[in-house]
């Protein structure tokens, strides 16, 4: 993955104060320069003031979660965030210095071994968002186009993620994901295919069953997956509903199965062995 090289800054008048990402790198959100990461990627911080001391650390941390202090013309330790999300931090010595980290999710559009081009995981499975010590979290997925043709990812159902093709290189913005499973193509290459699925995931610890999250999201037309991670089958269920109404059979031990479509909008309580939850439709 990517080592990402920023700066930070107080002392020019001719380049931007504060924190700025390496260049094509980030966006802005604000008066904030967001740097866009993905998960797997790393960041280190190189301070070009001369004179003038700097040191970034989270916003709901404290000074040295993040390293020591930089001093002039030298570089911080290296960054590996652990999950999706978003991280604000600020500098410990100048806190009207501040600055966001966005790490996505990874899907890469490349040519296969057959000399096609393909989404790749596909499907995506994404791992389920954590609590973090120093971010939000986020299930944030972006796309690095390997390929040396433009590709354009955008969902079968729902507003569409990019207003322009993802040239070759480069990496896209974070897109926000719910829960439910994403049928995606490229607008350039309609058959090139994709899936993302961001489950519920049901866990048992210390012989109590739960699902997290707790409130699942999809839009109307779209499937929800479930993640069993118990070792014995589960069937989740509307109360109001048969057994069968959203899974024919029982989700295996250790298996992702996708449910049938949601048809239609509003807000669904179920069940599943105990374990309760909601279901919102948009």
């Amino acid at each position: 993955m990517g080592q990402f090289r920023n700066t930070v800054q107080s002392e020019n008048n001719s380049k931007p104060k504060g924190f700025t990402p390496a260049p094509e790198t980030g966006h802005q959100v604000g008066p904030v320069l967001v740097q866009d990461m993905q998960l797997g990627d790393s960041v280190f911080w190189f301070n070009e003031d001369r004179h003038t001391s700097h040191q970034p650390y989270p916003t709901n941390g404290k000074p040295g979660d993040w390293g020591p202090v930089i001093p002039p013309q030298g570089s911080s330790q290296q960054l590996n965030p652990p999950a999706s999300g978003v991280y604000r931090y600020q500098c410990a010595l100048h806190p009207a210095e501040t600055g966001q980290i966005d790490v996505a999710n990874a899907v890469f559009i490349g040519v296969t071994l057959q000399g096609g081009v393909a989404f790749n995981p596909n499907p995506s499975v994404l791992p389920a968002v954590v609590p973090q010590a120093w971010g939000v979290p986020a299930q944030l997925v972006s796309f690095t186009n390997s390929d040396s043709n433009p590709h354009q990812p955008t969902p079968k159902i729902g507003r569409a993620w990019f207003t322009e093709p993802v040239q070759s290189g480069d990496t896209t913005a974070e897109v926000a994901i719910g829960n439910g499973d994403i049928a995606y193509f490229c607008k350039l290459h309609p058959a090139e295919t994709g899936l993302l699925q961001n489950p519920v995931n049901i866990n048992k610890s210390g012989g109590v069953l739960s699902v997290a999250p707790a409130n699942a999201t999809a839009l109307a037309g779209q499937t929800i997956s479930w993640t069993n991670n118990d070792t014995v089958p589960h069937q989740p269920a509307p109360v109001s509903g048969p057994a069968n109404a959203w899974f024919a059979q029982p989700i295996p031990p250790r298996t992702t199965v996708q449910s049938n479509p949601f048809k239609a909008a509003g807000s669904f309580a179920y069940q599943c062995d105990g374990a309760q939850g909601t279901v919102s439709i948009s």
